[in-house]
């Protein structure tokens, strides 16, 4: 039956948002919302806005590059190392022309990964996972909601492209058909217009989807990580311990916290009974106020050592008597009075402490 509850417990619906701590445990895996959509957008967005700043550069350069090799029609050389320098100088200008473009692209790629993400490095994304060669869980992803979402998303492209190239179709083809009757000098403004129109509508759209797929990606992804009540549970008992492994090293520390006050009260102490090394206890009993004598404070080992090393710069007498200290150590708390059963060995001691000189019992 137990065994039953916690198997249904387990595969409960996951509808608790995850916690700071397991999100960073999949950011550790590598595993990150990310949309490659948006990192092209955005290299494309770089390179476009590069060439419009640029491109009367590269064509310049390519048009000289290609009226030199032209000039040669009739007179070229034999393919050579000779003719290959020649069209590597020719072209220089051309590809260096092309440096910014290419930059940018570079930066915008790095950028656009940057931004999703943030700086993620791991290794886990290279380790051999041997789940993918299950045929079931090949099939499982051809029909996930992420396969659907990328149809409907491609879909969504081709449906707003071709709207986009229906609207602007008519305006570009007149712009177009005047190049014909304007002067050669215009021809290039006319061009980058029409370049520049177009370029803006198309990555403004594929700009729109892509930050639809973004969203879709970080949801996706929060659902994924989603969690059980269960799971919460198991989160926090290994994060902060099992509850009543935390319960007894509370007390455990409060009992040491405690135990360490209560030697810097043994100055106060009447007596300290030891064991002679093992142990240590100290007594008060003042009869005008108590009813029986008090443990001040009590301690093994090392704290049995300092207590004596305090008592003996207090003067406060240490006495030897090995039973009645392993009774008191093992039967009474600190700041709890000595039981009863206990006063037949302890009255000798108060009976031997009342006979010397100086002592503060009836003070």
């Amino acid at each position: 039956m137990g065994r039953a509850l916690i198997v249904a417990d387990d595969q409960q619906d996951k509808t608790e948002q995850p916690t700071a701590h397991r999100l960073q445990e999949a950011r550790d895996r590598g595993q990150v919302p990310r949309s490659p959509d948006l990192t092209g957008v955005l290299v494309l967005i770089a390179f476009s806005v590069t060439m419009g700043a640029t491109g009367y550069g590269v064509a310049a350069a390519l048009a000289n590059g290609v009226r030199r090799t032209l000039l040669m029609a009739g007179n070229a050389p034999a393919p050579s190392a000779g003719l290959f320098a020649w069209l590597q100088r020719t072209f220089d200008p051309t590809w260096q022309a092309l440096v910014p473009a290419l930059i940018a692209v570079v930066v915008a790629a790095v950028a656009g990964n940057l931004a999703q993400t943030g700086p993620t490095f791991s290794t886990d994304p290279l380790k051999m996972d041997f789940s993918r060669l299950n045929p079931a869980q090949g099939v499982k992803r051809i029909f996930s909601l992420r396969v659907l979402w990328d149809l409907f998303k491609l879909t969504l492209k081709i449906a707003l492209l071709a709207t986009l190239a229906w609207m602007m179709a008519r305006s570009i083809t007149q712009r177009t058909q005047a190049v014909a009757f304007a002067a050669p000098s215009s021809v290039g403004q006319v061009l980058h217009g029409i370049y520049a129109q177009v370029t803006t509508w198309v990555l403004a759209l594929l700009l729109l989807v892509a930050l639809l797929d973004m969203w879709f990606s970080r949801r996706e992804y929060i659902r994924k990580l989603r969690m059980s009540r269960r799971d919460l549970k198991d989160e926090g008992k290994r994060r902060e311990g099992d509850p009543e492994i935390r319960h007894k090293r509370k007390r455990l520390m409060t009992e040491l916290l405690k135990h360490s006050r209560s030697i810097r009260r043994v100055p106060e102490a009447d007596i300290v009974l030891t064991n002679p090394t093992h142990l240590a206890i100290a007594l008060r009993y003042r009869p005008r106020t108590m009813l029986s004598p008090v443990v001040l404070s009590k301690g093994a080992d090392a704290a049995a050592a300092r207590m004596r090393e305090v008592a003996g710069r207090a003067g406060v007498p240490c006495l030897r008597s090995p039973e009645l200290a392993r009774a008191l150590f093992r039967e009474c708390r600190i700041d709890q009075a000595v039981p009863a059963h206990l006063y037949q060995q302890l009255a000798p001691v108060y009976r031997w402490l009342m006979k010397r000189p100086g002592n503060r019992i009836f003070s």
